[in-house]
């Protein structure tokens, strides 16, 4: 590699090293099953957005505008959920509450330690529904942080489950990563050309 291509790839690096970090993607599993008697369902993830998402209204805490806010809502095949709860053993949540879409099903949301329960309305939410989205909001989250969740069923004993958040790499770490490992190959294969 001649001088001018090495000082041009030093200074794209260079560059590179101030683009703006855009925030980590977050991956959770798509949906969870659950089955408790005749109740079964699932738990599903639609999104991650930061702040305070469109059309939601918080229900207890506050979302700050760098939030993480973690989307879901619950699918539920047969049988009828009172209410559920979702804790947050290694993580901090710092609101909760559900996305106005048509007629809210979510009635109410008390702070549990750790973690929130969702109470649905009239009192339950029934087979071949699913419900409002709804969603939880954390300061900051962590890599491999456990979402926690328990179900309880108007005629039959909870179901348990967990999610696990994974935090993607940012976009401009991961370019930096792959052209910092370019330049050294670069550099190897050039030096073996030359026999060094």
């Amino acid at each position: 590699m001649n001088g001018r291509r090495l000082i041009g790839l030093v200074a794209l690096l260079w560059l590179v090293g101030f683009v703006p970090a855009a925030s980590a993607g977050i991956i959770v599993p798509e949906s969870i099953s659950f089955t408790a008697g005749g109740e079964s369902g699932t738990i599903d993830f639609l999104g991650h957005s930061i702040g305070l998402p469109s059309g939601g209204v918080v229900l207890d805490g506050s979302v700050g505008a760098s939030d993480d806010v973690l989307i879901f809502t619950v699918s539920l095949t047969s049988g009828e959920v009172r209410d559920f709860t979702f804790e947050f053993l290694t993580l901090s949540s710092t609101a909760a509450g559900v996305i106005q879409v048509g007629d809210v099903d979510m009635e109410r949301v008390n702070p549990l330690a750790p973690g929130y329960e969702f109470e649905f309305r009239p009192d339950a939410l029934l087979g071949g529904q699913t419900s409002n989205p709804f969603f939880v909001s954390f300061s900051s989250l962590t890599d491999g942080a456990s979402l926690d969740f328990v179900l309880n069923f108007k005629n039959g004993g909870p179901a348990e489950g967990s999610m696990t958040v994974t935090l993607a790499p940012e976009p401009s770490s991961a370019l930096l990563l792959g052209l910092g490992l370019a330049c050294v190959s670069g550099l190897a294969r050039a030096r073996r050309r030359k026999g060094l």
